[in-house]
């Protein structure tokens, strides 16, 4: 979409810093459009789409609601299983996941290192990565993170009975669509 000269040395950086701190990010990007000669003509999206000039982020925070972590303390006391199904960045939803107490402190969680293969995964805090098949014979105090696009690959692509084991230790479900 964007020239790769406008984009910034540190942007993947920048991008991380934020969104691994809760808050929402979007990339902006601007770019001139000349007038086409008939006025009837419109543009296609792959158009005005491309060669575009990286600006920027825009970050917005977010903030919990002060009631959030007492009710999923609340929903944990009474044994009901809580986790973050969303639209939203994996990273960010992980870092609202603590706040609000769906992870709990400590709790080590681990995300696809791409979401386009089952291959290697990366604990959130340390980066160390580890093979898919290692990490789902790991004991269950281990935490998972997904994406949309991650979870139908893995539906797609293992057993059932690996599925589900994912799944029951997954908390977070990020860039998820209603389809």
């Amino acid at each position: 979409i964007c020239d790769p000269s406008s984009i910034t040395s540190d942007f993947e950086n920048v991008l991380l810093k934020y969104s691994k701190n809760g808050f929402r990010v979007i990339g902006c990007a601007e770019k001139i459009v000349t007038k086409k000669s008939s006025c009837h003509t419109s543009y296609t999206r792959e158009e005005i789409e491309s060669n575009m000039r990286f600006v920027g982020f825009l970050v917005f925070e977010n903030r919990l609601k002060k009631q959030s972590p007492r009710a999923i303390c609340q929903l944990a006391l009474a044994k009901i299983q809580t986790l973050m199904v969303t639209g939203d960045n994996i990273l960010t939803s992980i870092c609202v996941s603590r706040s609000c107490g769906i992870i709990k402190p400590g709790e080590k969680i681990y995300l696809p290192s791409s979401e386009n293969s089952l291959d290697n995964f990366v604990d959130y805090d340390s980066n160390d990565s580890i093979g898919f098949q290692d990490l789902i014979l790991q004991p269950d105090n281990i935490t998972f993170a997904c994406t949309g696009t991650f979870f139908k690959l893995l539906i797609a692509s293992v057993s059932s009975g690996v599925s589900e084991s994912f799944v029951k230790r997954c908390k977070v479900f990020a860039r998820m669509s209603p389809k």
